[in-house]
């Protein structure tokens, strides 16, 4: 009997991590004697509440995650505050711990639980409140100066809040509004968002399922390919945005797909819709059929723009970029900070026009050798980047072979999929018919050296990266210099509440 015990335990086990997001995640880490696990969270349930009265924002998570092995959980949050966590229903507490010296852009910074626990499926519960791009109003004097009516206080009270993303900056992505894990990991999420002491009715904008249950409470699910750099989200009054445009692009594959444009008074949403429309047409001639049901686009003021799964946050100027983006980046997903230039690549190749370029202007830069915990894309891959897929571009083309084409097979391949460059490097041989890893190594890893069994971390303390789990991350002995560009600039707090 104990021994099918035992056999079951071990099936049912494998079978559960045989599907897991485990391959894409970074080496556990062994510090001061503890061994940080980093997890496979299986789904996510968020209760958010935004309380007119106190004026916050509170979030109340209900996460089942796995671990492959024994140890401490790691998932990150960046908020405000966190208590009443509970690991199984046993109190808990999230420690922080500084990971310095294995990538080039800073240190970055991961949570982790006090509570060890075993292999298999447990549960997590936290409580947590961020006041990131949040804004609440007794008054909301936009709207009054836009429908000439001076609401009265308690009525006219209201929130606005948006999980806006960067990819080019430090634990950006979800882990900013609530507790998440890295951009490796894929599960379904929901959220129930509710509003108490706010009578205005309010309306969101999203990438997700959403449905209003009662006045100003909403369900909102998002399927289960959805990563920490997914979600689009963006709640405000009803009024705020007046400026809207909608419209149907019949797919190649016979599918209509719905095209909504919101922008504030003043917004050129129609020509944001007509753009759009065009775009998609040209993607999909270059790559096939549009991956999302749907397409949603906040047209912005300013010069750049940020991509979601079926979504975007973007200036008119930045719009074409952004929507490539829903082919390479946001249905096909870069797996961690050092997969991020193949999407920004390929998405600034479109933007100059599918260009060839010869070898001869190649720059041999690092762009996907900067430490296994990586979590930002290198500037680098806008330009350099770009560059080295034209001259992939130049290769195929002697062969009578279209990149565009061979893109195109790669993403359906690999779609609602994370992957890496060593993913990209093997599908672009394979297509070639001849091995690409010279030039790969030549042009996208220079400066990165060979592995690293230690580090030390910002205490002093030494970071092992244990062979059981994973080979040692590469790491890079010359800094690379930092490039500001134009479709993702950085945004001050004042411009990104002006966003809101």
């Amino acid at each position: 009997m104990n021994c099918f015990v035992v056999l079951f335990t071990f099936v049912f086990t494998n079978c559960l991590f045989a599907s897991s997001d485990f391959e894409n995640a970074p080496p556990d880490l062994m510090v001061m004697g503890k061994n940080l696990v980093f997890v496979d969270i299986l789904s996510a349930r968020h209760e958010i509440t935004y309380d007119g009265k106190s004026r916050t924002s509170r979030v109340s998570s209900t996460i089942s995650f796995q671990v492959k092995n024994g140890g401490h959980p790691v998932f990150d949050f960046s908020g405000n505050w966190i208590s009443g966590v509970f690991i199984n229903g046993e109190k808990s507490e999230f420690l922080s711990h500084s990971i310095a010296g294995v990538t080039q852009d800073a240190n970055t910074r991961i949570r982790y639980l006090s509570t060890h626990v075993g292999p298999g499926v447990h549960t997590l519960t936290a409580q947590t409140q961020s006041t990131k791009n949040l804004q609440f109003s007794d008054l909301d004097e936009e709207l009054v100066d836009k429908h000439g009516s001076d609401l009265a206080r308690e009525d006219a009270a209201s929130v606005r809040n948006a999980f806006f993303f960067s990819d080019l900056e430090d634990r950006q992505f979800l882990e900013q509004y609530m507790v998440s894990n890295l951009e490796y990991d894929h599960h379904p999420i929901e959220f129930f968002v509710s509003l108490e002491n706010l009578k205005r009715e309010h309306v969101i904008y999203t990438n997700g399922s959403l449905v209003e249950a009662a006045p100003n409470k909403f369900l909102i699910s998002y399927p289960d390919y959805f990563t920490s750099s997914s979600i689009y989200y963006h709640i405000a009054p009803k009024g705020a945005f007046p400026e809207e445009a909608m419209g149907v692009y019949r797919s190649i594959d016979g599918r209509d797909v719905l095209v909504r444009v919101y922008a504030a008074v003043g917004g050129e949403t129609d020509k944001a819709l007509s753009h759009a429309l065009e775009m998609m047409a040209e993607l999909e001639s270059a790559y096939g059929e549009y991956p999302f049901a749907e397409l949603l686009i906040y047209l912005t003021e300013g010069g750049g723009g940020m991509e979601y799964c079926g979504a975007t946050a973007t200036s008119l100027w930045a719009l074409s970029h952004e929507i490539s983006h829903m082919y390479h980046a946001r249905s096909m997903m870069p797996k961690d900070g050092n997969a991020g230039w193949m999407d920004e690549a390929i998405a600034s190749w479109r933007d100059a026009n599918y260009e060839v370029v010869e070898e001869g202007i190649l720059e041999p830069v690092n762009l996907d050798r900067r430490g296994a915990y990586a979590r930002t894309t290198s500037y680098q891959s806008y330009t350099e980047g770009r560059n080295f897929i034209s001259f992939l571009a130049g290769l195929f083309d002697s062969k009578g072979r279209s990149l565009k084409s061979v893109l195109g097979d790669y993403y359906k391949k690999y779609i609602f999929q994370s992957v890496g460059t060593a993913v990209f490097r093997r599908e672009l041989s394979s297509a070639f018919g001849e091995d690409l890893n010279s030039y790969f190594d030549k042009y996208t890893t220079r400066n990165a050296l060979g592995k690293v069994m230690a580090l030390r971390d910002k205490s002093g303390f030494e970071v092992f990266f244990p062979g059981r789990h994973h080979e040692a991350p590469d790491t890079m002995v010359v800094p690379q210099k930092i490039k500001f560009n134009p479709y993702h600039p950085p945004l001050t707090k004042e411009q990104l509440r002006k966003m809101l």
